[in-house]
This record gives C-alpha cells, structure tokens and sequence, in this order.
C-alpha cells in the first residue's frame, strides 16, 4: 500500500479549457474513495491555472495540487511527466487516474514507466474489491469479445486510463470547499529535447468536436463525390 490514501484524477486541459473525461473522472473517485478511506486529489499542471481550481473541488476533489509555469502551457511528454512524477514522488498517490485520450495515454505510460508500476488502459469501468482493496479495472480485451478484469497487486499507485464518456458526469457543487496545494518546478528550457513554436486551436464548434457527438455518420467512397455528402446532412 502507499503511505498516501488519495486517489489522483489528473486534469486534462488546453489553454484553460478542461476536458469532460476529467470532470467524470473526479466523480468517479468520489465514488471509489471511501471503500479504501482515501480523499481525492485533481493534479493541474499548466500556464495561468487559477482560473478553474475551484471548480475541480465543486466537481469532487477534496485536494488540488498545481504547478504553474510557463514551461507548461503546453502538452509535452518530457515536462508534463516530470512535474507529475515529482508530485508522485512526493505525496505518494494509492490511485491515479487519467483520461485514456491522446494526452492522457502518453502521460500515463511515461509516469507507469518511471514509477515502475503497472497501468491499465482504455478502462470501461473501475471498482474497490471489498475484501482486498485493490482496484478492479475492467476493460475490452480481444478485439472488445471479452472483457478483461485486471488488478496491481504488488505495486503502487495503481493507474488506469478511463475512456470518455463511460463515466457519470457529476454535478459541480460550488459549495464544497477543498485545500489546494501549490507546488513549484524549475526545469531548464536549453535541457529540453522538443519546443512548441506555435499553438493553432481547432474549429471550436460542436460539429468539430466528435467527442461530444451522440450520433456519428460517415461516408466512403461509394458516396461518389464531395457533392453528394449534402444527402447525409
């Protein structure tokens, strides 16, 4: 077991935008922390973040840890993981929790990796055994026949990534009241081994984001012509 009953929801964002999975993600640890007696912690790392710190305890953390520098303001493997592995390191997390999407696939496996701990992706469902404690993560195996039950026995944290949208979205409660714990990184921007030169953001319409789609229509070739996908609209 780790020296620390928390369960870590990392919070995905973009420029001060936070993805749904990470809203769901936090209701789910609320769900799972008292069979293990542990609070619920959001990890926030990024550029200018105090804009929704209060509205990750509304969502259901107890604790937020942040680290804000400008090093951060946008995803990278190299920087993202080594600021989250220094909070690890430090505090000790039973559980952690990412969303199973591009960013939070790629910051898993660099954090499993140097953790040396094992990880569970693309989850479906996630549970407390009640006799052991430890977590049961459930997810499609073999081409989604069956569905895989998978648990981490001898090391900690436990992690998993968890697909969007199979989690309950919690309702924020802007009542709640949480401690936020500010923490500092220093890394030497010469040292890095990639640079982001410039941020283009996407169409920022719903038609655009296919996540939030609950009716998706596609077309091959056998449309003919760009023309005719006026008959699927």
């Amino acid at each position: 077991m780790s020296d620390n009953k928390e369960i870590w929801v990392f919070i995905e964002q973009y420029h001060n935008e936070v993805a749904d999975v990470s809203w769901e993600l936090l209701g789910e640890a609320a769900k799972l922390a008292p069979a293990i007696k542990a609070k619920t912690a959001a990890i926030i790392l990024g550029k200018n973040i105090n804009t929704f710190v209060k509205e990750t305890i509304a969502y259901g953390a107890d604790k937020v840890y942040t680290i804000d520098n400008p090093i951060l303001g946008d995803y990278q493997t190299e920087t993202y993981s080594k600021a989250f592995l220094k909070l690890a390191k430090k505090y000790k997390p039973e559980i952690i929790l990412l969303g199973a999407t591009i960013t939070g696939r790629d910051l898993a496996s660099a954090v499993a990796t140097k953790l040396e701990t094992g990880l569970t992706a693309d989850c479906t469902a996630l549970e407390i055994n009640e006799e052991t404690k430890f977590l049961w993560q459930t997810r499609p195996a073999f081409g989604g026949n069956v569905m895989a039950t998978i648990i981490c026995k001898l090391k900690r944290p436990e992690m998993a990534t968890v697909r969007p949208r199979v989690m309950e979205m919690p309702t924020a409660d802007f009542k709640r009241e949480g401690e936020i714990i500010r923490e500092y990184f220093t890394l030497d921007e010469e040292s890095l081994l990639a640079r982001v030169l410039d941020f283009i953001p996407a169409d920022n319409t719903d038609a655009a984001q296919i996540e939030k789609a609950e009716i998706i229509v596609a077309a091959g070739r056998g449309i003919g012509s760009a023309d005719n996908f006026g008959l699927l609209r």
